[in-house]
């Protein structure tokens, strides 16, 4: 028939042309029905993480512990696999990168940490004096050491707060948790064999907030203290007068003073006892 090609169905048009067939147009697609369906991709992947988030990881990486071995201070930093430093392998601890870790230097003494992200790379030595807190973020291990054999330290991926009562100002504070060795029902004689606390020698100022805590179920702590580190009985009193009892598992708070140096005696021996000061 005039007009019509031989082959395939399409049109001939002049000049040996031929037209194709349209084809149908894919239909738009609604702005509000796209928008519908990636917030329900959204919302089910919220679902998903809310439900899954508290089982990804069972173990985290928390401790609190004392320094055993110890590196003297040097003034050139050491290297990096110095056999002074304490390793916390955190990610073969964890499988993975802490996202964030604290330390706490509950003390004597200050603490030299090192960090890496990477396990290859580490940072200088940085200190973190007594009663200092310092949070770290991703980190794949840490390496410290101290000065002194004592030093106690805790690492934790959790938020530690202070308690009431402790401000440590400038952020360094007095903390000891000790034993009293020899102690005498006379306050004079307890005050011979008595435990000397010397806090402006530690932090460089006199504490003005903290507390002694009487760790014992039966003993009583005595307490002598002094502004300037001389004078511990005012107005020549005595110091069989001039002190503070603290009761078994009490604690007396040291709130508005200004404490330079502080003696603990004790009416038996053997007491355990805590002073934080700052």
């Amino acid at each position: 028939m005039p007009g019509q090609g031989s082959e395939g169905s399409g049109f001939k048009l002049p000049y040996g042309k031929t037209s194709k067939p349209s084809e149908p147009k894919p239909e738009p697609i609604d702005p509000e029905s796209k928008s519908s369906f990636f917030s329900g991709i959204i919302e089910l992947l919220k679902r998903i993480h809310a439900k899954l988030g508290p089982t990804e990881r069972q173990i985290f990486y928390e401790i609190s512990s004392e320094i055993s071995t110890y590196g003297t201070a040097q003034t050139a930093a050491l290297s990096d696999d110095s056999s002074s430093y304490i390793r916390e392998r955190v990610f073969e601890r964890l499988g993975m990168n802490a996202p964030k870790i604290n330390v706490y230097n509950d003390g004597p003494g200050t603490w030299y940490i090192r960090h890496t992200h990477d396990g290859n790379n580490f940072s200088e030595e940085f200190p973190i004096f007594e009663g200092e807190a310092k949070s770290y973020e991703n980190i794949y291990e840490l390496r410290h050491r101290a000065p002194l054999a004592t030093l106690k330290y805790r690492i934790t991926e959790f938020d530690l707060w202070k308690q009431k009562n402790v401000d440590f100002k400038a952020g360094r504070g007095y903390i000891r948790n000790q034993q009293l060795a020899v102690g005498n029902v006379a306050p004079l004689v307890a005050y011979t064999t008595a435990d000397t606390h010397a806090i402006f020698t530690t932090i460089q100022r006199n504490a003005t907030t903290g507390y002694i805590k009487n760790l014992d179920i039966s003993a009583t702590l005595y307490v002598w203290v002094s502004e300037d580190g001389i004078e511990f009985g005012a107005g020549g009193v005595g110091l069989d007068v001039e002190y503070i009892t603290v009761q078994p598992l009490s604690v007396f708070h040291i709130d508005g003073w200004s404490l330079h140096t502080i003696m603990i005696g004790a009416d038996a021996n053997l007491i355990d006892y805590e002073v934080v000061g700052g």
